[in-house]
């Protein structure tokens, strides 16, 4: 009996746990006068703040109203607060949103991520 019951807490533990990996998005752009040339130095600007790395698949890049915007899949809410707390911190970078990971934003990055590297800002 008490094996069983030992069974059943250790399962309602991993299934807690699950509970708390909600995947997000992290919307965030440069800020003046930072201006990255490409997806890929956002990327790796965003990165160096980090204590963990997000890596490209699971970043998005596009232009924007006159900047690069990028979109990062975290996978759980202790990353989503470290991320919000390093950009209200950063000078380079601002948060501009954050939303759950939805199927067609996954299926959205899943096509686009490999053309985001090498988005730039348009010639002037």
């Amino acid at each position: 009996m008490k094996r069983v019951y030992i069974i059943n807490v250790l399962l309602l533990g991993f299934f807690l746990s699950g509970c708390s990996k909600q995947s997000s998005v992290i919307c965030f752009a440069p800020v003046e006068p930072y201006k990255p040339q490409s997806g890929a130095e956002l990327l790796e600007e965003f990165n160096s703040h980090l204590p963990f790395k997000v890596s490209p698949k699971h970043f998005v890049c596009k232009y924007k109203t006159s900047r690069l915007v990028g979109w990062a899949i975290v996978r759980t809410s202790k990353q989503k607060d470290i991320i919000k707390q390093m950009l209200s911190e950063s000078s380079a970078l601002t948060l501009l949103q954050v939303e759950s990971l939805t199927p067609e934003l996954k299926a959205l990055f899943k096509k686009e991520w490999k053309q985001s590297q090498s988005v730039t800002r348009p010639i002037m």
